[in-house]
């Protein structure tokens, strides 16, 4: 079974490939996507082209997880083509783009993308405080990608704990790692042979940005006051 990583460089891909590794999973290639802008836009914009190169330097020390690949936009015809080249039976998304359909389709058995919050209710960015403030448990899940963000099928969830004293970013970063871990567990399920049972859900049409200062300072406060470990525990069935 041949496993594709796309990433865009940085931990979260190589966290995401060493938990493969750990799990005894080969990669058969690591896709870079490097976001090359447009001429225009490296003209108006260079640090651009700065971040192209950080990307890629920061990529380099994932080779040795399987063979690099680098890629400009992989939703664009060069970029299609290079994924029907690796004639991938499962693409693992390690921190990409949200990828169109006919790149979608190159996958045999589909594209796995895990995401740091309850789906299909909270999609987009910034979930893991808009779960705190619209009064939900923080959780880690796996699910199928298809091209509307983060509203593929899950296949796996599973509740972030929260400890007194934990803040927004303590959350958000273990909420993180929980992700890759638990996208590494599930490809070497499928790798296994395992079948996976896809939850059948109906998306929500919100699609969440990042927390602004004021969002994010109310998210601390409600932390602070113990929203966060409450809602943790009720749905742990903790007392």
């Amino acid at each position: 079974m041949r496993i594709v990583l796309l990433t865009t460089g940085g931990y979260y891909g190589r966290w995401v490939a060493e938990g493969l590794r750990e799990r005894g999973v080969p990669i058969h290639a690591v896709v870079l996507d490097l976001h090359r802008p447009k001429l225009g836009v490296a003209l108006r914009k260079p640090r651009r082209i700065l971040g192209m190169g950080r990307r890629w330097l920061q990529a380099l020390p994932m080779r040795k997880f399987g063979r690099m690949r680098i890629s400009g936009n992989l939703n664009r015809p060069r970029g299609i083509r290079l994924l029907r080249s690796l004639d991938a039976d499962v693409i693992v998304l390690g921190g990409a783009r949200i990828l169109s359909a006919e790149s979608l389709e190159t996958a045999r058995h589909g594209v796995l993308n895990a995401h740091p919050a309850r789906v299909p209710q909270f999609r987009g960015t910034g979930v893991v405080g808009w779960s705190i403030l619209r009064g939900v448990a923080v959780e880690a899940v796996v699910h199928y990608a298809v091209p509307d963000v983060d509203a593929g099928p899950v296949v796996y969830r599973e509740l972030v704990p929260v400890e007194p004293g934990d803040s927004l970013d303590d959350i958000e970063a273990h909420a993180i790692r929980m992700c890759t871990s638990a996208l590494a567990d599930v490809v070497a399920r499928v790798w296994r042979g395992e079948e996976l049972t896809p939850e059948q859900s109906e998306p929500s049409t919100e699609v969440f940005s990042w927390l602004n200062a004021a969002e994010r300072a109310r998210c601390d406060e409600l932390i602070a006051a113990g929203e966060a470990v409450r809602l943790y525990r009720e749905a742990a069935g903790v007392g």
